[in-house]
């Protein structure tokens, strides 16, 4: 399970958006390593390629995640 939320990466929200603020914005982002990305502080240039999550599909991805892993531990328990 642990291993799972680090797997998973999410994009920090330095404060809660409304969906009408987040029209127009990816539901994933794909970065190639070394590829320069400008932000708010600066550039950004990914050591590898990176695979970045909009909010909502991170908590859904960690919801499934616990929904395995508490799927996967009643089963072990029911043998």
């Amino acid at each position: 399970m642990l291993l799972i939320s680090f797997a998973l990466t999410g994009c920090a929200c330095a404060s809660r958006q409304t969906s009408a603020s987040l029209r127009g914005s990816p539901r994933i982002l794909r970065l190639q390593a070394g590829t320069t990305v400008p932000t708010k502080d600066g550039t950004y240039s990914p050591q590898q390629d990176e695979t970045w999550h909009s909010q909502a599909d991170y908590l859904r991805l960690e919801q499934e995640a616990l929904m395995l892993s508490r799927a996967a531990q009643a089963r072990d328990q029911n043998r």
